[in-house]
């Protein structure tokens, strides 16, 4: 039976969208719009290139911090820079 209290794993979310984005060539700069608890800012920065950047804004102030808060780039993307924003500070 399906819960919509059940989490997504971090691998289900990037074959979601691996094939959806380019990981060949430059670097690319990605908006992640309403980041929640940061899962897609994490997929996508799984298949990013070297360089990319990824900002994940969340509007609401009480929820969770993306757990991409670090700006050390997850250990897949070397070079990868994630920039959390909270919408009602931009």
């Amino acid at each position: 039976m399906f819960s919509l209290h059940t989490e997504m794993e971090l691998s289900t979310a990037i074959k979601l969208i691996e094939n959806g984005v380019s990981n060949a060539g430059d670097a690319q700069s990605w908006l992640d719009l309403g980041a929640g608890n940061g899962l897609f800012t994490r997929a996508l920065a799984a298949v990013l290139p070297s360089g990319s950047v990824v900002t994940a804004i969340e509007k609401a102030v009480h929820s969770p911090q993306p757990k991409t808060t670090s700006r050390a780039p997850p250990e897949s993307t070397p070079g990868l820079q994630i920039s959390p924003r909270c919408a009602q500070k931009i």
